[in-house]
């Protein structure tokens, strides 16, 4: 198994724990959703 790690930017990282805590989604979805919502 290979394991990638990649830095997030702040507002992702905000993002990513707004949306997890209003959601009960996977941490590899929210992140997902995160990044989205902050480039849209």
């Amino acid at each position: 198994m290979i394991a990638l790690f990649i830095e997030l930017k702040k507002d992702i990282k905000l993002k990513t724990a707004n949306v997890r805590q209003a959601h009960k989604i996977k941490l590899q979805n929210v992140i997902f959703a995160a990044t989205v919502l902050v480039h849209d």
